[in-house]
């Protein structure tokens, strides 16, 4: 019998021969393949706290998952896209949010390295931006190549190519915070309407995206019915129900279906597993990049600038306390940080509930981190700012 206590048991479950995971022996019929189940039992959360939901884009890009940008050719996606990694590089905003700032890597199978130059250069005029600074976004144009980075083998699986572990290769390099694939159409080799080839590639971009906690970014045209019902969707529905969040951009038409003015778009969140639903961005196009004209969401900004501000007042107050020579912890206690700080006459109408929900934004993004001190039978342990030490990682 298994000790309960042992938390981080994972089941080794022998497969039926005749499922798509059999294997070859010596060439003569098949064996079960072995796979281990990664089970974690559910008394093991006790105690520990709930780990806060990453973003690249708060509450519209989420990390570790897939996001769809749709978007008619020519519309403007990649402008819009290429301009999303210039902010979370360059350190701006993008359409009034914050990226997690850190590497991205921008692949394009549609636009040459000239293009990406031109368009660049524009864009960091716009911004205010010193190319010098954008060291860490990683272009690649593969225009003209076979840019299939899965594809069906015999059996109809899809399977990754030699094309996606040499894009997974250089991830491993550069640990990037985003990447962006450009385009569906050109990344993806199997039928677009089979559910288990579309479920499959998805599968195959997501991994590694969960392992390294990094966005994955894939535009895609939709289809002509799309298109027609302003929905973006193209091919199988598993293609939504894959991506945990589908971006569309499109310009703005009149009841005759004429274009009002050149220089709108419209972003639409489709989806959003983890964020609010029917956010719109009312966007112009300038000289090379885009400004929000107006925004549906102004309250959701709100939201936002009211989370960053409270983020801020406890770096602030966590700064002073140390300064005096004062330890604060993330426990529910006298001591803990948000008790503390809500106190504080520098507080500034900041609740408890909201230093808190402050401190674990904080800590999921590690601008923060938890350091033990004293003897280890007193459990004792104090916030301090900056990312947690890797040789204490837990």
């Amino acid at each position: 019998m298994k000790d309960a206590a042992d938390v981080s048991i994972t089941e080794r479950y022998e497969v039926p021969p005749d499922t798509p995971n059999e294997r070859k022996v010596n060439g003569r019929g098949t064996e079960p393949a072995s796979i281990v189940l990664p089970f974690v039992r559910a008394s093991s959360f006790v105690g520990k706290p709930v780990p806060l939901r990453r973003w690249f884009v708060p509450g519209i890009i989420p990390s570790g998952v897939v996001t769809l940008f749709g978007g008619d050719g020519g519309v403007g996606k990649s402008t819009l896209i290429q301009q999303l990694a210039v902010c979370a590089v360059g350190g701006r905003d993008w359409l009034g949010l914050t990226p997690e700032a850190g590497p991205v890597i921008f692949l394009t199978a549609e636009d040459d390295i000239d293009e990406l130059h031109r368009r660049l250069v524009a864009m960091a005029s716009g911004l205010g931006v010193d190319l010098a600074a954008l060291e860490d976004l990683h272009l690649c144009s593969i225009a003209g190549w076979d840019a299939v980075m899965g594809i069906p083998d015999r059996a109809g699986q899809i399977v990754a190519t030699p094309l996606w572990q040499a894009v997974l290769k250089r991830v491993d390099e550069i640990k990037p915070r985003a990447v962006v694939l450009e385009t569906l159409s050109d990344i993806f080799g199997g039928e677009e309407n089979i559910r288990r080839q579309v479920r499959q590639f998805m599968g195959i971009v997501r991994k590694p995206a969960i392992e390294g906690q990094f966005a994955v970014i894939i535009p895609m045209h939709p289809s002509n019915d799309g298109l027609r019902s302003g929905s973006g969707a193209s091919g199988s529905t598993a293609w939504n129900g894959s991506a945990r969040a589908r971006l569309y951009l499109e310009t703005v038409k009149d009841e005759q279906d004429r274009e009002i003015d050149a220089d709108i778009r419209v972003l639409r969140l489709k989806k959003a597993n983890y964020g609010p639903t029917d956010l719109e961005f009312r966007l112009r196009r300038l000289d090379g990049f885009y400004k929000v004209d107006g925004a549906a969401g102004d309250s959701f900004l709100n939201k936002v600038a009211a989370n960053a501000k409270a983020e801020d007042k406890f770096l602030d107050l966590l700064a002073k306390i140390t300064a005096q020579g004062r330890k604060v912890t993330e426990k529910a206690s006298r001591s803990g940080a948000s008790v503390v700080f809500a106190k504080h006459p520098d507080a500034a109408g900041t609740r408890k509930e909201g230093f808190d929900a402050a401190m674990e934004r904080l800590l999921a993004a590690d601008r923060i981190h938890v350091e033990p001190f004293g003897p280890p039978s007193k459990d004792q342990s104090h916030i301090v700012v900056g990312p947690r030490p890797k040789e204490t990682a837990l």
